[in-house]
């Protein structure tokens, strides 16, 4: 950030206002099954590529603790993927959540052309497995809430059965 606009936040911001990059940890438990830590961030700090929307949710993967799902919103482009890291024996789920649009204009002038849509940004849901087999993957992720509930109405018959 430009450190002149630093300045001015620092003295326009309350003091106990967050002015950096955060994450918030945390795990959610289930009796019986299998724990899903989840590092949840407004925008993860290192690594910005507009050619790989996920950058950044991949260097926290390999230099942070160790989590099963990542989770941003800053960004204007939507990304999911699951990503394995070989040599830890470990796959977590990379989510990033499209804020309020699509494309900026930034955007749109390096793509070479085109209009700026007037859509809104997307969400995610993420469907977790904690009684999933330690080969499969323990969380799913989904752009409409329909195919969301459906999956979960599945998973519960096959528990159900």
């Amino acid at each position: 950030m430009n450190p002149y606009l630093a300045d001015l936040f620092a003295q326009w911001l309350p003091p106990q206002t967050i002015r950096d990059y955060w994450r918030c940890d945390f795990t959610v438990q289930v009796p019986g099954g299998r724990d899903c830590r989840v590092a949840l961030s407004h925008k993860f700090q290192k690594g910005n590529s507009w050619f790989h929307g996920l950058h950044g949710h991949l260097r926290e993967m390999l230099q942070s603790e160790e989590r099963d799902v990542y989770l941003d919103g800053h960004y204007h482009q939507a990304a999911t993927m699951h990503h394995t890291l070989p040599e830890r024996n470990h796959t977590a789920l990379l989510v990033a959540s499209a804020g309020y649009k699509l494309v900026d204009h930034y955007a749109m002038r390096i793509s070479r052309g085109g209009s700026l849509p007037k859509l809104t940004g997307r969400a995610h849901w993420v469907l977790v497995d904690p009684f999933a087999d330690d080969a499969a993957y323990m969380s799913t992720p989904y752009a409409c809430p329909r195919q969301a509930m459906a999956a979960l109405n599945g998973l519960q018959n096959l528990r159900a059965a």
